[in-house]
């Protein structure tokens, strides 16, 4: 499953489900470097 369009087709709902979940097992690190190299990227 992509979160994102880089990693093919997404579902938002399953997306924001799996955050959740992650987040009710204990996850405390998201790593979201890809997503903001990618926005840095996109505005130069």
């Amino acid at each position: 499953m992509g979160m994102s369009e880089f990693y093919g087709t997404t579902d938002e709902t399953e997306s924001i489900a799996t955050i959740h979940r992650a987040l009710d097992l204990g996850v405390t690190f998201l790593d979201l470097h890809l997503a903001d190299e990618v926005r840095s990227l996109a505005e130069q």
